[in-house]
Parts: C-alpha cells; sequence; structure tokens
C-alpha cells in the first residue's frame, strides 16, 4: 500500500476506533479517510483499507459499501462531475455504482472498474 505515514494513523484510528471526536461512529472517521485516499486517486489503497477495516467491523461492511459511489463522485470523478454530460451519462448508466460496490474488496478489480468508468465516459463523447 502506497499511503504516507498521516493516513496510516488516520486509517488505524478508525479502525481501532481511537480519537472519535467528529464522529458518533467508527464509519464516520473511517468514510474520511476514504474520502481523503479517493481525492488523492488512490483506488487501491481505498480497496485495501476497506479490506482491512471491514475485517474489524464486519457490521459496518454494507453502510460504507453504500457510500463509495457517491465518495467516487464528489472526490475521485470532481473534475467529470462538474461536466454536465458526465451527469447525464452517469445517472443514466446506473450500473456503475453496482460495479464499484461489488468489486471494492479486490483492489486490482476496483481500479480497473474505476477506471474503465471514465474511459465507458469518454467513449461516448
Amino acid at each position: 500500500m502506497s499511503i504516507n505515514d498521516e493516513e496510516v494513523v488516520k486509517l488505524f484510528s478508525a479502525i481501532l476506533g481511537v480519537g472519535r471526536t467528529a464522529h458518533n461512529t467508527p464509519s464516520g472517521e473511517f468514510l474520511d479517510v476514504l474520502r481523503a485516499l479517493a481525492s488523492q486517486s488512490k483506488l487501491r489503497e481505498m480497496s485495501e483499507a476497506c479490506k482491512m477495516y471491514f475485517s474489524t467491523h464486519r457490521e459496518s461492511s454494507s453502510f460504507v459499501t453504500s457510500k463509495i459511489p457517491p465518495i467516487l463522485m464528489s472526490h475521485y470523478f470532481k473534475e467529470l462531475n462538474s461536466n454536465e454530460k458526465f451527469q447525464k451519462w452517469i445517472t443514466k448508466d446506473q450500473h456503475w455504482a453496482d460495479e464499484v460496490r461489488s468489486s471494492i474488496l479486490n483492489p486490482d478489480r476496483f481500479e480497473m472498474t474505476v477506471n474503465g468508468i471514465v474511459s465507458r465516459f469518454s467513449r461516448q463523447k
């Protein structure tokens, strides 16, 4: 995994539930970690972080997994998201969110899936 020391501390703090100040649940803190990774285009690291988090917090896996597509929309697809054509296309292609959710625990597949979404949109132009 290629995340920096600060990100590692935040990830393990979220996993262990240490220092919960801004959130009432550990998943809130973990979602912040995922947002930061998505903003830095660290897709593989998002997947690896989910694997680690879910191994300890299985009860949160469905909730966190449901938040992956919105996190990508706001933080990874940020530039595309301001494109009206992308907004229409992503709304029309509802399968993308299912693909993302089903691939989150496999770093190679998750990265290929997310990059494939961008590629599919690029071919639509």
